[in-house]
C-alpha cells in the first residue's frame, strides 16, 4: 500500500518534500494588504482634494451629485461635510475640520488606525 507522503518510482521509494512552514503570502496577509491599500487610497485622495470653502460639496470634485437632501430640503444630511473635513484634516487644519463636521476628524484618525492595522496584519499575519 502506498503511503500518502511517499511516491513509488521503479523499485525505490522517494519522499516528497513538504515545506517546513506555511507560505508567507497567506489569505490573512492578502486581506491586510487590501485593507491597508484602501486606507491609503482614502488618505491620499483626502490630501489631494481642495476643501470647498462652503464646508460641503468637496465630493463634487469627483463628479458626484450634490447632496440630494440638502438640494431638496435645504437641510444637510448626516454626512454633509465629511469629505471636506477629511480634506481639511489632511491639510492639517484640525479646527476648521471640526467646524465643518464634528465626526470628520475622528473618521480621519480612524482611517489612519485602519492603515496601521493593515500594516500590523501584514507583519504579524
Amino acid at each position: 500500500m502506498q503511503d500518502s507522503h511517499r511516491a513509488v518510482h521503479s523499485d525505490s521509494v522517494v519522499e516528497q518534500h513538504r515545506p517546513a512552514c506555511p507560505t508567507w503570502w497567506t489569505e490573512a496577509r492578502k486581506q491586510a494588504l487590501g485593507i491597508g491599500l484602501g486606507a491609503v487610497a482614502v488618505l491620499v485622495v483626502a490630501r489631494l482634494l481642495n476643501p470647498d470653502p462652503s464646508g460641503y460639496g468637496t465630493h463634487q470634485h469627483f463628479f458626484l451629485l450634490p447632496c440630494l437632501l440638502r438640494w431638496g430640503t435645504g437641510l444637510p444630511c448626516p454626512f454633509c461635510g465629511m469629505t471636506t473635513a477629511f480634506a481639511l484634516m489632511a491639510d492639517g487644519r484640525v479646527t476648521a475640520a471640526f467646524g465643518v463636521h464634528v465626526l470628520g476628524p475622528l473618521g480621519y484618525l480612524v482611517t489612519w488606525g485602519i492603515l496601521l492595522a493593515g500594516i500590523a496584519g501584514l507583519v504579524r499575519n
